[in-house]
């Protein structure tokens, strides 16, 4: 569905108690740690805190190929983000990318994909440009 569909954020509760009971409470919170106003407020939280996140793209005429992300918010623009991705065998690319805000679709952040990425890809190679939104 297109983000500007959206209308409320609802947490996934029997998600949220499985992974409790398997002992990780931490990423078992009720309330997310970022904003969650916008889709907007919610990318520039994630880009602020500057941890890795998953974002899908699943309604764009390439999905099939460029519809899943992994890596580091590095800028947010007017119409769209710059972000620098690492691949399944954890090689940063060496130059960020446009998505547009349009196309998104889904946000992961702390789960246990990517929290167990994060700690073998190293440092993202792009120093974060932190001009915020325009």
């Amino acid at each position: 569905m297109p983000s500007s569909t959206v209308a409320d954020l609802v947490i996934n509760e029997p998600w949220t108690q499985m992974i409790a009971a398997e002992g990780h409470a931490g990423l078992a919170q009720t309330t997310p740690w970022f904003a969650t106003d916008s889709l907007r407020a919610a990318l520039k939280s994630i880009y602020e805190k500057n941890v890795n996140v998953k974002i899908e793209c699943e309604n764009c005429a390439d999905s099939e190929e460029f519809g899943f992300h992994i890596g580091r918010i590095v800028a947010l623009g007017g119409s769209s983000l710059e972000f620098v991705f690492f691949d399944s065998a954890g090689r940063w690319f060496d130059a960020p990318y446009a998505i547009p805000y349009n196309s998104i679709t889904q946000l992961v952040v702390d789960d246990p994909y990517v929290m167990t990425f994060s700690r073998y890809v190293g440092s993202c190679p792009v120093e974060t440009e932190k001009r915020g939104e325009q």
